[in-house]
């Protein structure tokens, strides 16, 4: 937004009427009421009654005049009206207040434009983001710090520092942990944040200090957080376009310097595998020296889900410990919406890995925890593949089976198969004839048949264990297959007729969920 248009936004109240505008009137600094003497220049802008102005206007162009509308027969030339900006007011309007208002504008856009330029000056002095960060702290008059999307720290100021506990322990470890990291995206406000750069103030409630929280961009790709903490300075005394110079700052100093201090070299390394950043098996090789990875084993993906975890004390790294514990060969990160946990297998003795999260299911349930665990691969190349596995796997087993912690992509296939497939405004037509009929009937004479015969296949046609799951006699299930057979000409031996109900039924479970795009 230029200064001009700040100018008029601030001005709503005074109705102004913008009879023309040139490109001549974004460098303002000053506001001066117009009288007999006046001199005019390009850089000002000028308020007074439009009987004041005549068409012996001095020879000048791109001059910015506020008018307030006192004269009938006010009349400029074709000349004046190309070559100045003219913005009209009511009559009624009250020439001090409109002085002080636009003056108290400009004021603070040039207040912004001296922050930026020391901003910037401490980026040409010592370009490196200590620093720069240190000259925002001392703008804002309180301290920062900035993490990037995987949660560890990147840099925090050194100038202004705060007593908080919950900053003091991020700093000391260099990342946060996964307690914190839930907690923080559980934030209504950071939730509702909006995909840009505008800041956004917050309340933790393990602190006493409020937060303000600009994301970091590098172009459209969101990097990482700019956090001021309200320990010393109110927040609010800083202009919010400060805060955000501060992030267009990080961000050009992150993508020019490639900045990523991560806790552990084996962090990044992961990271990049997720990511697909890894260009070659001699760059694998080479990253993986002095490290326990090894690019080829057994290996499984796990995404978590920590939306609803249930913390209980942020200070202590409960569910990095408790993973490192139950698997002892495993490495977890934070990276895009979950806690990732790469698990190499090859040393888990006789157990296997769905085993052991199987014993580990009162965890994940008492905790409030989901997760989604891919295939087995073999190569770290293959990881990003992998990683798309146990996030789909742990999307659609929270949505269709949310009451099981653990989502095996495994059991979930078929499933992925038709997301990938079939759009929500196509699905009807996908449904099979035998399915539509069927569902028809039900809703006509309210019937269970849909229900009887989803029960019947997934009991492997099994009368008496249909008859269980569906609390009801076995004759009447009898009954109920004889009478589907007769009015839908249904063959239960038929493999091609049991699959189009399969399918039919799956695809209904994803429609009614909204797993379908």
């Amino acid at each position: 937004m230029n200064l001009f248009t700040q100018i008029l936004t601030n001005l709503e109240e005074f109705s102004p009427r913008v009879i023309t505008e040139t490109p001549f009137n974004h460098a303002l600094n000053h506001v001066y009421p117009i009288q007999m003497d006046t001199k005019f220049s390009s850089n000002s802008v000028y308020i007074g009654y439009a009987s004041q102005i005549t068409n012996k206007l001095p020879f000048a162009n791109g001059l910015t005049l506020f008018l307030i509308d006192d004269s009938e027969d006010f009349q400029l030339s074709a000349d004046h009206v190309q070559q100045h900006t003219l913005v009209f007011f009511p009559f009624q309007t009250d020439s001090r207040k409109l002085i002080a208002r636009t003056q108290k504008v400009i004021d603070q856009h040039l207040a912004q434009l001296r922050d930026a330029y020391t901003l910037f000056q401490a980026y040409l002095d010592q370009p490196d983001i200590m620093a720069a960060l240190d000259a925002a702290s001392i703008l804002i008059k309180n301290p920062m710090i900035v993490l990037d999307t995987s949660f560890n720290v990147l840099a925090y100021s050194q100038t202004y520092v705060t007593e908080d506990a919950q900053w003091l322990e991020n700093i000391s470890r260099g990342y946060c942990s996964y307690e914190y990291i839930a907690g923080f995206l559980n934030i209504a406000e950071v939730r509702n944040s909006p995909d840009n750069n505008d800041p956004f103030f917050t309340i933790c409630y393990t602190s006493p200090y409020r937060r303000c929280t600009t994301k970091i961009y590098h172009g459209d790709k969101h990097i990482g957080y700019a956090i001021a903490i309200e320990s010393h300075n109110s927040l609010e005394k800083v202009n919010r376009q400060i805060y955000k110079l501060v992030s267009q700052l990080l961000s050009q100093i992150i993508h020019t310097n490639q900045q990523l201090s991560f806790n552990r070299d084996i962090d990044r390394i992961i990271v990049d595998c997720l990511a697909g950043k890894v260009s070659s098996r001699k760059h694998l090789q080479d990253r993986l020296k002095d490290t326990q990875l090894e690019p080829i084993s057994s290996y499984y993906l796990l995404a978590i889900d920590v939306t609803f975890y249930k913390i209980f004390d942020i200070g202590n790294e409960q569910l990095r410990e408790h993973l490192n514990k139950m698997l002892n060969n495993a490495w977890s990160v934070f990276y895009q919406e979950y806690v990732v946990v790469l698990i190499d297998a090859k040393h888990l003795n006789q157990l296997t890995v769905k085993d052991i999260l199987l014993q580990d299911r009162p965890y994940f349930v008492n905790n409030g925890l989901h997760g989604g665990l891919s295939d087995a691969f073999d190569d770290l190349l293959q990881a990003p593949a992998y990683y798309q596995q146990a996030v789909n796997a742990l999307e659609i087993g929270m949505k269709l089976r949310p009451e099981e912690p653990i989502a095996e992509y495994d059991s979930y296939k078929f499933q992925d198969l038709l997301r990938s497939l079939v759009r929500s405004a196509q699905a009807q037509q996908y449904f099979s004839q035998s399915y539509q009929q069927i569902k028809a009937y039900d809703q006509k004479y309210d019937t269970q048949y849909l229900e009887t015969i989803r029960a019947y296949l997934e009991c492997d046609r099994h009368l008496e264990t249909t008859a269980k799951m569906l609390h009801v006699h076995k004759n009447t299930i009898v009954y109920r297959t004889k009478k589907i057979k007769e009015l839908f000409a249904i063959n239960f031996d038929d493999p091609k007729q049991r699959f189009d109900l399969v399918y039919s039924f799956h695809l209904a479970d994803l429609l009614a969920v909204d797993l379908l795009g």
